[in-house]
């Protein structure tokens, strides 16, 4: 996948971390984070385009400490949910990588309930879940009261 960003098999080497392009392993790395924050930006427009009409329900902004866990795989995640609607949300997970996990069956967990659901798809910004059964309007009410307000340092 990592040489899927860049042009040539000169602009990356696997069987080295040092080429001769890149002095150190920091050239390297925020040359890769140019790359992929263009292709980032392009494949949000492209999935926000594409998705807006199968969702029944508008996907409003909140910001929720949450749990995800994966039974198949027998772990799970911390993370935000950034978006929720009553058929699904996007968590984010409290990681620097995403793995892709489209079509996994999970169990989010917040304070005072948990959902299952299916990871419909796997973003740039988080995976987006549809819940199997849908939140109930007290349930969607409790979230936007759960927000938490980030704030950079």
């Amino acid at each position: 996948m990592l040489k899927r960003l860049f042009k040539s098999t000169s602009d990356f080497n696997t069987d080295t971390a040092n080429t001769s392009k890149h002095n150190s392993a920091d050239d390297f790395a925020k040359e890769y984070n140019e790359r992929v924050s263009k292709r980032t930006k392009i494949k949000l427009k492209r999935d926000s385009e594409k998705h807006r009409d199968k969702r029944t329900e508008k996907r409003g902004t909140v910001r929720v400490i949450g749990f995800m866990s994966l039974p198949d795989k027998g772990f799970g995640i911390d993370g935000l949910i950034t978006e929720a609607s009553k058929g699904g949300f996007t968590f984010r997970p409290a990681s620097n990588y995403l793995e892709e996990r489209t079509g996994e069956y999970i169990q989010i967990i917040i304070d005072e309930f948990q959902r299952s659901g299916i990871i419909r798809s796997t973003r740039p910004d988080g995976y987006g879940v549809q819940l199997l059964q849908p939140l109930d309007d007290q349930e969607l009410k409790l979230l936007k009261q759960k927000t938490i307000k980030l704030v950079r340092t």
